[in-house]
């Protein structure tokens, strides 16, 4: 969670993309980071609650849409097995996906068939 909230503590504040990005980043571990962000922030004299509540909200919305492709069309496209390699394709398509980057599933697809997902493949 302090990794994630350092991360955060430098997005708050700034383009909302990048915020947006380090809050599907963090997951499950959002509450802390953000917790962790502000604490921090307000020790260095920024005040950084209203910022980090309206993350909260937004990603309590974003949560509950649907992926742009699911895992196994993530999958087929990249030729991945299921394993890390095809977690790490989906969470990063959802990073994607949360900073605006990719609206839709043919901008995903797309993004998939320019080799702009950078994933280890397994051996």
């Amino acid at each position: 969670a302090a990794a994630a909230g350092e991360r955060l503590l430098r997005a708050l504040g700034g383009p909302s993309a990048a915020a947006r990005e380090e809050a599907a980043a963090a997951g499950g571990d959002l509450e802390g980071a953000l917790a962790w962000a502000a604490a921090h922030g307000a020790a260095a004299g920024r005040d950084l609650l209203a910022a980090a509540g309206a993350l909260a909200a937004w990603y309590r919305r974003f949560a509950t849409r649907a992926p742009l492709l699911s895992g196994d069309e993530i999958a087929a496209e990249l030729r991945l097995p299921p394993g890390p390699a095809r977690a790490d394709a989906v969470r990063a398509l959802r990073i994607a996906q949360a900073g605006g980057r990719l609206r839709n599933a043919s901008q995903a697809r797309r993004f998939l068939a320019a080799g702009s997902l950078t994933v280890a493949q397994p051996r």
